[in-house]
């Protein structure tokens, strides 16, 4: 015999499973922002060699090397790791926003992929500098040690391959955010979609 719910019954409204994807770009936000503090550590530890090592490489090179090899960093390369850590941390408050499905996790990517860009463009442009000075002393005292010790085109070579990897490694993700923040997950929908029926 067919029974026909109550009419008092309430309705019960159909359920909306919500979009996985919030929290799978979440955690890789944050893993990402996670790793990237490590990659500072070890960058700050690398500009810091020459002085907490001067001692030994003055002794391996008695005739000199390049003045940027020798010398603390400069004062625009500490601003860059300020504000890489400043963008690591924004970072990481976007994928716990995202993880959260707040709509402002859209806006706090897209606000690092901006910031992220022109940091690397400006990490690239300090390392160009840094190299060009480094050649031009190569060319002013090629009898020293160091100069002879210097494959000019296994160098080159290297530091071609180098800055590209790193460039595509520094805009790899952000240009994924960019494309998926700006131009497909735009609706606050999309992100809450689903999330006030398991409340």
């Amino acid at each position: 015999m067919t029974q026909f719910p109550d009419a008092d019954d309430p309705v019960q409204p159909e359920f909306t499973e919500p979009p996985k994807w919030p929290k799978v770009i979440g955690i890789i936000s944050v893993v990402w922002g996670v790793l990237n503090i490590g990659c500072l550590g070890c960058g700050l530890f690398g500009v810091f060699t020459p002085v907490l090592f001067s001692k030994a490489i003055s002794e391996q090179f008695p005739d000199g090397m390049p003045p940027q090899m020798t010398q603390g960093p400069s004062v625009s390369m500490l601003a860059l790791f300020v504000v890489g850590f400043l963008l690591v941390l924004l970072l990481i408050a976007a994928g716990v926003a995202l993880l959260m499905r707040k709509y402002v996790a859209r806006h706090l990517h897209l606000i690092w992929v901006v910031c992220a860009v022109l940091s690397a463009f400006w990490s690239s442009y300090i390392q160009i500098g840094q190299s060009q000075q480094t050649k031009q002393w190569l060319r002013d005292n090629p009898n020293t040690k160091f100069a002879q010790s210097q494959n000019s085109s296994f160098a080159g070579i290297a530091e071609i391959a180098g800055w590209g990897i790193g460039l595509a490694i520094g805009l790899g993700y952000p240009v994924f955010c960019a494309v998926w923040f700006g131009m497909v997950k735009k609706t606050p929908e999309e992100y809450t979609r689903g999330i006030e029926q398991l409340i």
